[in-house]
C-alpha cells in the first residue's frame, strides 16, 4: 500500500509540474486559442515564427512567489522538478498498472526537458521545444486521468479574467 501512495503523490506533483511549464510556455508567447482547438495550428505554428528564446527571456511575473524570473528559468526549473520525479518512478514501474505505464512511457520521449538548458539560438533545440510541447500537453492530459482531476483541455486567453480562468483550467 505504501508504494501505491507514493506513486500516487509523484504523479499529482508531475501533473503540477507539468501544468506549470505549460502555462509559463502560453504566458510567455500569449498566443490565444480555445479549447478544443487544434493545438498545432492554432498555438504551435503560429508560436513556432517566433525566435523562442528571445520570449522566453523576457521576465515573467509567475516566479514560485510571483517575484520577475524569465520564462526559461521557470521552464527549466520545471523540467528539472519533471525529470526527477520521472526518475523516482522508475523502482515502482513493476507495481504501476497499463494507464500509468502509457504515460511514463509518453513521458520518456519527450526530450525537451533534458534539453532545454540547450535552447539558445540554434533551431535544432528551438524545433524540439515546439514539437514536444504538443507531446507535454497530451501527457498532462493523461496524468489527469491518473490523478483522477477534473480533466480539460488547454487552451489561452489574453484577457485577464480569461488568464484566470484559463489557469484554473489547466489545474
Amino acid at each position: 500500500m505504501r508504494k501505491l501512495s507514493k506513486t500516487s503523490i509523484l504523479f499529482a506533483r508531475l501533473q503540477t509540474y507539468l501544468r506549470n511549464y505549460i502555462f509559463e510556455t502560453l504566458e510567455a508567447f500569449s498566443i490565444e486559442f480555445n479549447e478544443g482547438d487544434d493545438l498545432r495550428k492554432s498555438f504551435i505554428n503560429e508560436a513556432s515564427k517566433c525566435n523562442a528564446f528571445d520570449i522566453l527571456n523576457k521576465p515573467s511575473n509567475n516566479g514560485l512567489f510571483g517575484e520577475k524570473q524569465t520564462s526559461f528559468k521557470i521552464l527549466t526549473d520545471n523540467s528539472k522538478k519533471i525529470i526527477a520525479l520521472k526518475n523516482e518512478l522508475i523502482p515502482f514501474l513493476m507495481y504501476i498498472n497499463a494507464k500509468e505505464i502509457d504515460f511514463y512511457t509518453n513521458l520518456e520521449e519527450i526530450f525537451i526537458f533534458e534539453n532545454i538548458n540547450n535552447l539558445k539560438d540554434g533551431f535544432a533545440v528551438e524545433a524540439l521545444f515546439y514539437d514536444d510541447f504538443e507531446y507535454v500537453v497530451q501527457v498532462f492530459e493523461k496524468v489527469q486521468k491518473i490523478v483522477g482531476t477534473l480533466q480539460v483541455k488547454v487552451y489561452y486567453k489574453k484577457d485577464s479574467l480569461n488568464k484566470k480562468i484559463t489557469k484554473q483550467s489547466i489545474q
